[in-house]
């Protein structure tokens, strides 16, 4: 069996790259019965049958130089040593071939069919050429079968090419939103914890809209916390606020919402602001008298300390 090429590909929905093969049968014998002679591969029912000799090339040539694999006594089935995300295959037909995928428990993943019922000659399908491509994609692919005749004979493939499965990586960052209260002059509150997480561990970068948020640390690899606070060197005006920190890893992005309540300084107040009390030397305590302690802005611890004069 011959490795013509090996590629690089790579979805760029969830970055995930993988390296594709395509095989061909040039160094097979002649009628040679195909079983574990492909590395990481397993056929079954699968024979090679040369240009000349047992293979009619005029009827069923070869997608690329002069060997194919023809279905011997029954469906063609390849098992992966380790699990495929796609499996294509270049095929001439005298009935339609359905190409089935299934994943390790043997639960079906998918089946698609050859484009037209018979391909070869001497009376192919309207339009029809040698060589239709089949093809299927799907997670975890642990065998294909390609099948037309219950009895075999009935098709040829050439150039299959297939791809490692890698499982997709996931990232997670949690809470999605942050809110902090704050009023001017007073201390601020503690930093928010955001907890990310990614398989594989990879690294994360940071990105906020607002000037006033703070990461910490802004990169760094994922799997562990972070902080977010706010400068208050760069506060906006005294009212409500909103800003998105964006974390990126591996090609995927989650967002936090920052809320920001900031009041202006707090104005402690009390009514009423004096209090009169008549007291008679040697007679009864005078019954005590309330004063309404308020903030302006934001709630306020308060203290208080008395004074004679």
């Amino acid at each position: 069996m011959v490795c013509r090429n090996q590629l690089l590909f790579c979805i760029f929905v969830s970055c995930l790259c993988f390296s594709q093969q395509t095989i061909t049968f040039e160094s097979s014998p002649d009628s040679q019965v195909l079983t574990t002679q492909i590395p990481g591969l397993t056929f079954t029912n699968a024979k090679a049958i040369h240009a000349g000799i047992t293979l009619n090339e005029i009827d069923f040539p070869a997608k690329s130089g002069t060997v194919a694999a023809v279905d011997r006594r029954g469906p063609i089935s390849i098992d992966f040593d380790r699990p495929a995300g796609s499996f294509s295959a270049f095929l001439t037909h005298t009935k339609r071939v359905t190409l089935s995928a299934y994943d390790p428990t043997g639960k079906l993943l998918g089946t698609t069919a050859s484009p037209t019922n018979r391909n070869s000659a001497p009376s192919p399908d309207p339009g029809a050429t040698h060589n239709e491509l089949i093809e299927i994609r799907a997670d975890r692919i642990a065998r294909i079968v390609l099948a037309a005749d219950p009895g075999g004979s009935s098709f040829v493939i050439d150039d299959i090419a297939f791809a490692d499965y890698i499982e997709k990586p996931t990232f997670s960052v949690s809470p999605e939103r942050v809110t902090f209260e704050y009023a001017l002059t007073l201390p601020p509150p503690p930093p928010e914890r955001i907890f990310i997480d990614a398989e594989p561990n990879a690294n994360y970068t940071s990105e906020s809209t607002a000037r006033w948020v703070r990461v910490s640390p802004a990169t760094g690899p994922a799997g562990g916390r972070v902080l977010i606070a706010f400068d208050v060197s760069q506060l906006p005006a005294p009212g409500n606020h909103q800003a998105t920190v964006t974390f990126r890893s591996g090609g995927a992005a989650r967002t936090v919402v920052v809320i920001l309540r900031l009041a202006a300084a707090p104005v402690l107040y009390g009514t009423p602001s004096e209090l009169t009390f008549a007291v008679t030397r040697g007679g009864p305590r005078p019954p005590p008298q309330a004063i309404l302690v308020g903030s302006r802005n934001v709630n306020q611890l308060f203290s208080a300390t008395a004074s004679t004069g």
